[in-house]
């Protein structure tokens, strides 16, 4: 790991971001592996540990010593995120804690390994994918005969991403995509563009500098990214406030793995003062997320000025704070059931692994007429990804409104008798429920797909042709991409969510498009394949 091993693209004596991050993520997670061993000897955390360290050896291997970052960005930054998902937060978070990466898990040795053959099957499939033709068409077909002539992959000017924004700000205030209503759920399907204004700094350094005057725009994307924080705190929802750093880095990580950007000085001087920032904010937000989950009860009985400075009271009274934390991990120690697991509520966002160990005990003793049971329910989940006015039109006799439960809640019922609470489940106890010995050929199945609806996103080469909603989705591809709380979930996401997203871009930006042009408004677009102002 020295300065000749650079990047495909570079020269062989030039250190890239890629090899930067890749190489240091794997030094970090072997030094986390030996620090465990340290930290708990015990055979269970030794095996663990064993398991993760070789799911992270062959994913950033692959990622780093291949082209698949460039010519399949989005569905190479969906397998790093389904390692650091399922085991590669856990393994860093938990030693930082200085606990044991297997402590609080139920089945933890099996948990890993599970999850150490679906990342090894992810990544074998997505090398084969890469090199067999016939696997590609699907997503060349999307990307070369739909989203691209239909658009979907350029960047709007500027003035087009603010008036898209200001849609998307509309649609997250009064959208109400968690009822029945019709127009609530089509204003909740806007508000992802709100996220748009985010993309300039990235568009501003593809056409080099010619996109717009960036030092009149970044006053506005901060501000912006300022009124999401008190939208987020005014609603105690703590998913925005935490997904701007997160979109942000995300979008420039896919941007700079594309194609190899050699590590300058200027460049390790900003990563060392994000760093110093990262910690600063880790510390403040670790304790602010705390503090919302507290007031979370609140919600009911106060006002939205109210419940902000309830929640201000809170984060400031520490021993509250502690005494919090430390119920949370008392009632993991007692209950049938809980999600504690990393005790940094700001890093526990990383992860998903306590879902797949609780929903990995829950199916490993289910009954060969219990599987078929599961297996029927998980089929019926996916025909209930239809609105109810089709159900209605076509006499199913299904009422969605009698089905709001999870497959978490379905095996918890199975296991334990409870009543359903909408617990998180995983695809993979899924997939493991359903096909037993068969599991290797079930994950494929379910990721191939995956990766045909993520890089139909985006063309192939050495331009940065992506999508502008894939970017505003690059967290959900991130860290959902290919995981999920259900088989009939992850359908919903890539057959109903993914698709409505491009087809209301499209929409409005056609609408948008023609009265700016009424108006005489319309400025040039940047062509992502030259960079130019066209």
């Amino acid at each position: 790991m020295n300065a000749t091993m650079a990047a495909p693209g570079a020269s062989a004596s030039t250190i890239t971001v890629k090899d930067l991050l890749f190489c240091g993520l794997w030094v970090l997670c072997a030094a986390s592996g030996m620090a465990q061993l340290f930290i708990d000897g015990s055979p269970d955390n030794v095996e663990s540990v064993g398991w993760v360290l070789c799911s992270c050896t062959v994913v950033l291997s692959y990622l780093w010593r291949s082209q698949a970052t460039t010519t399949h960005p989005l569905s190479s930054l969906s397998l790093l995120g389904l390692l650091n998902s399922t085991q590669m937060a856990a393994l860093i978070a938990q030693t930082a804690d200085g606990q044991s990466l297997s402590a609080m898990l139920r089945v933890p040795t099996f948990t890993f390994f599970m999850l150490a053959v679906v990342s090894t099957v992810a990544t074998g499939l997505h090398l084969a994918y890469r090199y067999l033709l016939p696997l590609q068409v699907p997503s060349q077909w999307l990307a070369n005969r739909v989203w691209g002539p239909l658009g979907a992959l350029s960047p709007p000017p500027p003035i087009v991403i603010w008036c898209l924004s200001a849609i998307g700000i509309l649609a997250q205030l009064v959208g109400g995509g968690g009822i029945g209503d019709v127009g609530g759920k089509f204003l909740a399907g806007l508000a992802f563009m709100m996220w748009l204004p985010f993309l300039i700094p990235i568009y501003q350094r593809m056409s080099g500098g010619t996109y717009c005057n960036i030092k009149k725009q970044l006053p506005f994307v901060v501000g912006l990214g300022l009124f999401i924080v008190a939208e987020s705190l005014a609603r105690n929802g703590r998913g925005g406030i935490f997904a701007i750093p997160m979109q942000m880095a995300l979008v420039f990580l896919l941007y700079f793995l594309h194609t190899p950007h050699p590590v300058t000085r200027r460049f390790m001087k900003g990563l060392a003062v994000l760093g110093l920032t990262a910690a600063v904010g880790m510390a403040v937000m670790t304790d602010l997320a705390t503090a919302m989950v507290v007031a979370r009860d609140k919600r009911a009985t106060l006002s939205t000025t109210e419940l902000m400075q309830y929640t201000w009271e809170v984060y400031l009274d520490k021993p509250l704070l502690e005494a919090r934390r430390e119920s949370s991990n008392l009632a993991s120690l007692t209950s049938q059931y809980d999600e504690n697991y990393l005790s940094n509520p700001l890093l526990a966002r990383f992860a998903e692994t306590k879902f797949h160990d609780n929903m990995f005990f829950m199916v490993s003793d289910l009954r060969p007429d219990e599987r078929w049971e599961a297996a029927a329910l998980s089929v019926f989940r996916v025909v209930l990804l239809f609105p109810q006015t089709v159900h209605d039109f076509f006499e199913t006799k299904v009422d969605k409104d009698q089905h709001l439960y999870s497959m978490g809640d379905y095996y918890i019922n199975l296991h334990h008798g409870a009543g359903f609470a909408y617990v998180t489940g995983s695809i993979w106890a899924d997939a493991y429920a359903l096909a037993g010995l068969w599991f290797p050929f079930a994950c494929a199945l379910l990721l191939l797909p995956c990766f045909w609806i993520f890089d139909g996103m985006s063309q192939s080469g050495k331009a940065f042709v992506v999508s502008p909603v894939a970017m505003c989705m690059a967290w959900q591809i991130f860290h959902f991409g290919l995981g999920g709380e259900s088989i009939g979930t992850k359908m919903g996401f890539l057959l109903r969510d993914t698709p409505q997203k491009l087809m209301l871009y499209l929409l409005t930006l056609a609408v948008l498009t023609f009265v700016l042009r009424l108006f005489k408004l319309m400025p040039p677009k940047l062509s992502q394949k030259t960079g130019k102002l066209v």
